[in-house]
């Protein structure tokens, strides 16, 4: 037992130092990437209205938020125009409902698969797809 939680806090030391080590790099954010650092809100999933608050958030480093039921975080390696890279996402695994957990699987999938990444800076509405899912957020306020 020992053993699993030395192991189990090891591990997330490393994950929680993923970001310092990148941001030692001196990388530079892309203009979208700047423009787009905070809070967001969900406003529609696949045109619909989402269940709960499901919101992103974007740091220089780091990917965050909720997806209406869990909590998610990632490393952000980078973002650009039609380009979301990140290092894997993690989420917590709270029970949902159905239909929570239905949102929370196109949520994350549109992570995984993102192949539409665009940013209306006038109407602060970010949007963030793939071929299967559509998420747009609205800047919070």
């Amino acid at each position: 037992m020992k053993k699993i939680t030395v192991l189990l806090f090891a591990s997330l030391f490393s994950f929680l130092m993923l970001p310092f080590a990148h941001a030692d790099q001196g990388v530079s954010l892309s203009d979208l990437h700047q423009k787009v650092m905070g809070d967001w809100k969900l406003d529609s999933i696949n045109g619909g209205v989402p269940i709960g608050y499901p919101n992103l958030g974007i740091s220089d480093v780091q990917i965050y938020g909720s997806t209406g039921c869990n909590s998610m975080f990632g490393v952000l390696l980078a973002l650009s125009e039609d380009n979301l890279q990140h290092g894997g996402l993690a989420s917590t695994r709270m029970l949902c409902d159905e239909a929570r957990n239905d949102q929370e699987n196109r949520f994350m999938q549109a992570f995984e698969q993102t192949t539409v990444l665009s940013y209306d800076e006038e109407a602060e509405v970010l949007t963030i797809g793939s071929e299967e899912n559509t998420l747009i957020f609205k800047k919070a306020q």
